[in-house]
């Protein structure tokens, strides 16, 4: 990876590659961006995997930094539904919240987060009949202990726009 960022790079200084950073329409990418949730929900909605995301089932424990006081949370993957619960003290408040949806198949590593409730509305960013995608990275070993989940809330795919949510598994 590192041997592209240089070759890309060399070539880009010496003139071999030119492309023009041209800055985007905000009117285009907010098309592109609802486009792109138009197909990814049809994808869902096709349940290409009706058991589920067999890396994710199970109950998980977020291990990752969070810049939450006390955060803590549990996600629990069964099928192709989850729940989650949020705890901490953002803004220095207690806050609890549940969440509740489904997680369905779109690629190899990609899923989409289909939330169907949040109680309270709005805790921790969470809103009902929201969507987003996210990535799975892992070993892909059938015994997982641990998974990296990049979730694009924004629906901006860019990986620097991703925001890293680290899991570990929880004993049964």
């Amino acid at each position: 990876m590192f041997r592209l960022f240089l070759l890309l790079n060399t070539l880009m200084v010496s003139g071999c590659a030119h492309t023009p950073m041209v800055a985007e329409p905000l009117e285009a990418k907010h098309d592109t961006s609802t486009a792109l949730q138009q197909e990814y929900r049809e994808i869902a909605l096709q349940n290409v995997c009706p058991e589920g995301v067999q890396r994710l089932q199970g109950t998980w424990k977020f291990v990752g930094e969070t810049k939450t006081p006390n955060f803590q949370s549990i996600f629990t993957v069964k099928g192709t539904s989850y729940e989650e619960v949020l705890q901490g003290n953002p803004d220095g408040a207690a806050l609890r919240t549940d969440v509740t949806g489904e997680v369905r198949c779109l690629f190899k590593n990609r899923v989409l987060m289909m939330v169907d409730k949040v109680n309270p509305e709005g805790g921790f960013g969470n809103r009902s009949g929201e969507s987003y995608p996210c990535d799975i990275l892992d070993s892909m070993q059938k015994e997982q202990k641990r998974v990296l989940l990049i979730c694009f809330f924004d629906w901006d795919l860019r990986p620097s726009k991703g925001l890293s949510f680290e899991y570990e598994k929880v004993s049964p």
